[in-house]
């Protein structure tokens, strides 16, 4: 895929085709699961593109399409159509801070990139540690 602005790349193109032909699978280096059901389980599937008809970053964008890490996070917490009880009750309490968190880091990160144009050093520069 070619664009103008730098992207994660989580798969090569022999992993991404092989992931495809599959239709379902498991990324050992990005899974925590260690072989037992996991507590959570995220998919995604590329859908749903809203754009402002600004020059975005790549935080940016994913912010207003809902995709970045932190919705992602915000969303495991507290899933639409259930309750927090119903789908991940050892986040309960906890849950209400960890999104407040969220949210912060979110507005920071839009906000730095308004002002400078570009995404915090720490977003451009981050790399999958697993």
């Amino acid at each position: 895929m070619a664009h103008k602005q730098q992207h994660l790349q989580y798969l090569d193109r022999s992993a991404a085709s092989l992931h495809c032909a599959k239709g379902l699978g498991i990324w050992e280096w990005a899974s925590t699961d260690s072989g037992v059901e996991p507590d959570f389980v995220m998919a995604c599937a590329g859908d749903g593109y809203k754009e402002k008809g600004n020059i975005n970053t790549p935080l940016e964008l994913a912010i207003n399409n809902q995709i970045d890490r932190y919705s992602l996070a915000m969303d495991a917490i507290d899933p639409i159509g259930a309750t927090l009880r119903e789908r991940l009750p050892k986040l309960m309490f906890a849950g209400a801070h960890s999104k407040e968190q969220l949210k912060n880091i979110q507005l920071d990160c839009l906000n730095y990139a308004r002002e400078y144009g570009i995404d915090k050093s720490e977003i451009f520069n981050w790399k999958w540690l697993f």
